[in-house]
């Protein structure tokens, strides 16, 4: 089965093109190049993966969960501090990473 892949910033789409590479399976990687040019992370230098299989819960919270990938994880974490402060809401922010196939186990977990 073929993956298609979007990561949110430079650390993610190290971790993700390596795990990539070394699947077996055909993967697509998208490149949301704006975050690379407003991003500021330090990518770590040394070989590592992050999993293909799984979503990211980038922020906890209990009242909403709200579920994303590439670059409108940015914009979503603002809507959970705007949320938060405004109307009280504690939000909880997914990011999918691989969309197809999508961790729907994760979100339904969160969910519940």
């Amino acid at each position: 089965m073929g993956r298609v892949v979007i990561p949110r910033g430079p650390i993610q789409a190290k971790g993700l093109l390596l795990a990539c590479i070394k699947d077996d399976n055909p993967c697509i990687f998208l490149e949301p190049k704006i975050l690379y040019r407003a991003a500021v992370e330090h990518v770590p230098v040394g070989d590592f993966t992050l999993p293909l299989t799984s979503a990211e819960v980038v922020v906890e919270g209990k009242d909403v969960t709200m579920v994303a990938w590439g670059t409108q994880i940015q914009v979503l974490r603002e809507v959970c501090n705007m949320a938060q402060e405004k109307l009280g809401l504690s939000c909880e922010l997914i990011d999918l990473r691989t969309i197809m196939p999508w961790d729907s186990e994760t979100v339904i977990k969160v969910s519940e």
